[in-house]
Order: C-alpha cells, then structure tokens, then sequence
C-alpha cells in the first residue's frame, strides 16, 4: 500500500464511473463528516489517465464523493490516495460497486454503464448486468434500448422528470422523428398528473402510427419470426428499403406497447417483405401443384405400350397402296392376269435391307422400281403389238402423277419393245 497526496488538478476520475452528477445533500453530509473526523477510508486509484495520457496523472478507483466533499471543504489542500496496480476490469468493478452502496443510479446512469462494461470487456448483457441486480435477458435489454433516447429526453429521465417507462415506449419514435420525441417528452414531464401523462402519451402513439405505422396483423400472414436470416431486397421494388430484409422479432422498428401491438415503424421495409412473402405463398402453391399432378399421375392407370408394327406388315401394306394405285389403273391396257403376276415380287421386296433405312420417298421409288422390273417378267405372249410401250407410258405418267421418278434407264418404250430398250435419264 502506497499512499501518496495529489493535486485536485492531477486527479481524474474512473473511466467506468458513469454517474453523472453528484447528490448536494450527500456531499454536504461527507463534508461535514470530514470536518469532523478526516477521511475515515483513504480511496484507492492507479497512476496514469487523463486526455491526453500523463503518467504522473492518477486515476480515482473509488471515493469520487470523498473528493467532491474533501475539494468543498479544503480547496487547496491535496488529496490523499492508495496508489496500486488496477486492471482495467477492477477498476470497472470498484466503479460499480460504489454506485451501488451510494444512492441508486438513474437509468440512463446503468444504461451507459452496462454498455461501457460491455464494449470495454467483450461480454454478453446477462454478464454486464448482473453487477447491477438485472438478471433477464429482457430487462437489460429494455435499459440498453434507452441509449436511442434523444439527448434531452435522456436528461428528462435521469433527473426523474420523465418515468422510465414512457421513455421505454418513446424509444422506437426516436429512430424516425427524435424531434418530436423531444418535445413530446418536455410536455408529458410538465404534466400535472399521471392521467394527463397517459394521455398526453397516447394521443401522441395514435397520431405517429397513423402517419408512420404499418399494423402486422391487420394485412400481413408472415410470423414476426420470418424470414429466419436476412433475404435480400432489391432496391427497385420499395424506395426506403433496408438492403437485408431482417425478420421483426427484435426489430428496432417494431413497436409493442400495451394498447398499440405489433406495429412496423419502416412502411419501407413492410413493403418489401409483403412482396417476399407473396413470392414465397406462390412458390409454395406451385410446388403444392406440381406435387397434385405426380401424384394424379402415379395413381392412373398405365397406358398399353405401342407395339412397333412388323416391318414386312408395313411394306405390304404400303405395296399394296401403291399397286392399288399403281397396276389396277393399267389393267385395261394389259392382260388379266398382270395385277396378280406383279404383286408378289412386290410384296416380297420387304426383305431388302434397303428398305429399313429408307424414308417414304425413297420407298415409294423402290416399290416403282420393282413394279417396273417385275413388268419385264411377263411371257411375251400375253403383251398385244404396242402394249408394252404403252404400259410403260402410262406407268411413267403415273409415276409424274405421284412425283416420283422413273428408275434410271427407263422411259417409254417404242412399240414391241417389252424390254429396257431406251437408255436415258429418268424424268
């Protein structure tokens, strides 16, 4: 322990002392004890402090109070202090364990010191407030949210003119008009009864919802819970909008008071996750419909497998299409029997390899090719004079008729000649 006398000028108080003014009364009270008496605990402090930084500064640990009434009282004499090595975590201890044996502190006095604690030592809110009698999760986080109080209205609820609890309610307000939070405040601190503070209050909540209030229950089907993470808002569809739309629950912008629950303070943001929300009921629509369509399917009865039809089937049925319009015209210009005589070479001609990697055109020329060869078979005894030519005239403007074209190296033959007599090009 090394006690040592300091200046008033050279003594800087705790960084984690956050009260904000010191009682009259109680300082009278400490004055008059060390008129008395002397300083009956000599406070403790650490060398260093000040802005900017000078060693052979001190910094108090506790007995802020002491020094206060000690100055009143000796404003020239030096102030003596238990200089010892402090961390900064002691220091904020000792901090808040003097506050706590004085007078309660204000609000917004825990508020600014939670929060000190919390950005000086990297803890979480249960953490930071236990020290000052918070346990809930809730309660610490209702006394940080003061912090979005403007500064006047800060100032009306440390000095007690304003209850804290319609600081809490003015709270979301002071995001979007902190001027009229404000003035709202000096006028329900002026109040001269809690009826005309209530009213005052409401009055107030019922005219800014109006003007900047979405109601979530009244149009929406979302939970406050949704979207579980951030979706992304492109900034086309809503002027305002957040970049991340977040979900409500927590959300800065939403006001819950009593009377007036659940309502969304950023039109903005409502807007652009009343469109998500749609897009995300229509995809849930369209999966619901899609699934309705596989089972509809996987209930029907199966459609019978087409069978593939017999290649020899489908050239007999195509020859005979083509005989049918091909031979029985001929028949009066050739003998009786001819019709029958060419229609079974034609009907065999399914066997040639060809015939299956032919298209339809090339088909029909392979059957006018065979229903010509297959007239050269005829005994020439059953052909009168001229009718051979004349046959194979006509076979050739049926085959003009059908667009197909003769097989190469016939024509139509000169009278008598039966045979492939006349070589050429095919028309």
């Amino acid at each position: 322990m090394t006690i040592r006398e300091f200046s008033y000028k050279l003594i800087y108080p705790n960084p984690w002392q956050t009260r904000i003014h010191e009682d009259p009364e109680h300082i009278c009270q400490l004055r008059e004890s060390i008129r008395e008496h002397g300083l009956l605990q000599i406070p403790k402090g650490r060398m260093g402090g000040g802005s900017p930084y000078v060693a052979t500064n001190v910094q108090l640990a506790f007995g802020h109070s002491r020094l206060a009434a000690f100055h009143a009282e000796f404003p020239d004499k030096p102030f003596p202090i238990d200089v010892v090595e402090l961390t900064d975590r002691q220091m904020a201890d000792y901090a808040i364990e003097e506050n706590e044996r004085r007078h309660n502190l204000s609000a917004i006095e825990k508020m600014r010191a939670i929060r000190h604690y919390m950005e000086s030592f990297k803890v979480g809110q249960v953490e930071a407030g236990a020290p000052f009698g918070l346990k809930t999760q809730s309660a610490i986080s209702n006394l940080l949210r003061l912090g979005s109080l403007p500064e006047k209205t800060q100032g009306l609820v440390h000095r007690g003119q304003l209850p804290e609890r319609y600081g809490r309610a003015l709270v979301a307000f002071s995001r979007i008009d902190p001027k009229a939070v404000d003035a709202i405040a000096v006028k329900i601190s002026s109040a001269e009864s809690e009826n005309d503070r209530v009213s005052l209050l409401n009055n107030f909540i019922i005219s800014f919802l109006h003007k900047h209030g979405e109601h979530l229950s009244k149009y929406q089907g979302w939970p406050l819970g949704w979207p579980t993470k951030p979706i992304l808002s492109p900034t086309s569809w809503t002027k305002g909008a957040p970049a991340m739309v977040p979900h409500c629950t927590g959300c800065p912008f939403l006001f819950d008071w009593k009377d007036f629950p659940n309502y969304c303070l950023r039109p903005p943001c409502y807007a652009a996750k009343e469109i998500l929300w749609k897009q995300k009921q229509n995809k849930k629509l369209e999966r619901a419909a899609v699934k309705q369509k596989i089972q509809a399917r996987a209930s029907a009865p199966a459609k019978p497998k087409k069978e593939k039809p017999d290649p020899k089937i489908a050239y007999a049925a195509e020859a005979e299409r083509l005989i049918k319009i091909a031979v029985v015209p001929l028949a009066p210009i050739i003998p009786n029997n001819l019709v029958d005589f060419l229609r079974e070479p034609i009907l065999g001609g399914w066997i040639d390899p060809k015939w299956k990697r032919a298209g339809l055109a090339e088909r029909k020329q392979m059957l006018m090719a065979d229903l010509l060869d297959n007239s050269n078979l005829i005994p020439h005894n059953q052909w009168d004079a001229g009718k051979p030519a004349k046959t194979i005239a006509a076979i050739a403007a049926l085959a003009r008729k059908l667009r197909i074209r003769m097989p190469k190296g016939w024509s139509a033959a000169p009278a008598g000649n039966p045979k492939k007599s006349v070589k050429g090009k095919g028309k």
